[in-house]
């Protein structure tokens, strides 16, 4: 396989759903569309954590990918996110998004390795599986180091042998392994990428080094991530900090103070509900809704960080409309 930079900004998309949660097929596409016409936007990702599929079937999994390649159309990458406990059930799953002509994978660690771990032997075994079902381009998801999923340098390094790996999502979430992960990978194999998926501190991952980024807080305001990330690109700092300025109050809003929100997925879709980026912000059981106190914090953060006008009723009315409609 002739393999390419895979660089720039892959928002990873929330999935709408309707009143019976069901994918809301029209609301999907109307924000595949929006994503994907977003300047410095290379990509776009589908079934990945924030897009719920812990809470999809195979299934509709597959439908999810199918509307994204019907929609997009070649004005933006596809990536899907595969997710599975075995090689098998993976490879099939890769083989069947290839036959869907979805453009990547985004390859998940098996979720009984959080706990029982892994030797370096199956995990390379795993993504070379996949690679041989599908013959896509594969970026590997990088798990925090708390976990017993994430890889070391040296197991990053062996999947870069594999053709078909083109990236690494890092989500590693601790600064001294995160940085030797990276500077391992471009000493050793410097035709991968680097994609940093810390949404809650994009900017200074972004110091050690990246091409871009797979981002669920990218799904709420790409217009702002891109230029930050196009300013790191030209050693813009002063562009760039006062872009990762905003971006702070609206990462607050839906990631918490720390450490990924435990429903984040739910706080992006209450915060684009609140801007009228998203009709709706309905999420799958047994996840709850929103409280009406989380829901005035956000309010009030998204307000300092410049989405909503501070006092004004628009953006209430025009909440409430979206969500009677």
């Amino acid at each position: 396989m002739t393999q390419k930079r895979w660089t720039g900004l892959f928002p990873a998309s929330v999935l709408p759903f309707t009143e019976d949660y069901e994918i809301d097929e029209p609301e999907f596409r109307r924000l595949l569309d929006w994503l994907s016409s977003v300047q410095g936007v290379t990509g776009v990702v589908v079934n990945g954590h924030v897009g719920e599929i812990a809470h999809l079937t195979p299934k509709e999994q597959l439908h999810v990918s199918a509307i994204a390649v019907n929609q997009i159309k070649g004005a933006s990458r596809v990536v899907t996110g595969i997710s599975a406990e075995g090689s098998r059930e993976a490879a099939e799953m890769a083989k069947e998004s290839a036959a869907l002509k979805v453009d990547g994978l985004l390859l998940m660690p098996p979720h009984r390795w959080l706990r029982k771990g892994k030797s370096r032997e199956e995990a390379v075994g795993f993504v070379q599986a996949v690679a041989d079902a599908a013959h896509l381009p594969i970026i590997i998801h990088q798990y925090p180091a708390v976990t017993k999923a994430c890889y070391d340098a040296e197991t990053l390094v062996a999947f870069s042998k594999i053709p078909e790996v083109v990236a690494v999502k890092f989500g590693t979430r601790e600064s001294s392994r995160y940085e030797r992960q990276v500077r391992e990978l471009r000493r050793c194999a410097p035709h991968i990428s680097v994609l940093s998926c810390h949404d809650e501190s994009l900017l200074s991952s972004a110091v050690v080094g990246i091409d871009g980024a797979v981002l669920g807080f990218a799904s709420f305001v790409p217009e702002l991530i891109a230029p930050m990330l196009d300013a790191v690109a030209r050693d813009d700092w002063p562009t760039a900090r006062r872009l990762s300025d905003q971006l702070y109050y609206l990462k607050l809003a839906t990631y918490g103070g720390e450490e990924p929100a435990l429903y984040n997925h739910a706080t992006i879709k209450e915060a684009m509900a609140m801007t009228g980026r998203l009709k709706h912000p309905r999420v799958r059981p047994p996840v709850p809704p929103i409280s009406a106190e989380e829901r005035e914090r956000m309010r009030v953060l998204l307000e300092q960080g410049g989405l909503l006008l501070a006092a004004s009723a628009e953006p209430r009315a025009r909440e409430a409309r979206l969500r009677s409609a």
